[in-house]
């Protein structure tokens, strides 16, 4: 095999493998956020009035009578934004934003903006030990 051609190879190679990281990135935006989270560490079971539990999943959340499906993530230094529609208890889904800010490794901030049934504050939750 002639010097150009292996070298032509690599590069087609290369450029493949980055193309195949940028996709794989923009479709698992919410990886690094996926499972559970709570209000109240160490607890990690939905105590009313007392507890948050929030479970994030590759496109929607839950968290008590919230439930949310997302899409067109929009990654932001230490954010990450979504286009989502959301519902709480037997309320029709609405349009709005979800945010979800990094503050540590294991601490993250949830807002959701746009909705009349929930305010814009953005609540802490903490990773949930694995079991």
């Amino acid at each position: 095999m002639a010097l150009s051609e292996a070298l032509r190879r690599s590069t087609s190679l290369a450029a493949g493998v980055v193309l195949l990281a940028c996709v794989q990135g923009a479709a698992s935006a919410t990886d690094e956020f996926q499972g559970k989270w709570s209000s109240n560490p160490p607890r990690c079971e939905q105590v009313n009035g007392e507890v948050d539990v929030l479970t994030i999943m590759s496109s929607e959340l839950e968290f008590y009578e919230v439930g949310c499906k997302l899409s067109k993530p929009e990654r932001r230094r230490d954010e990450v934004r979504f286009a989502a529609r959301c519902y709480k208890g037997g309320s029709p889904e609405t349009s709005g934003t979800v945010v979800i800010r990094r503050l540590s490794p294991a601490t993250i901030d949830l807002a959701l903006h746009g909705f009349f049934w929930i305010t814009e504050t953005p609540e802490k939750f903490h990773r949930c030990a694995a079991r």
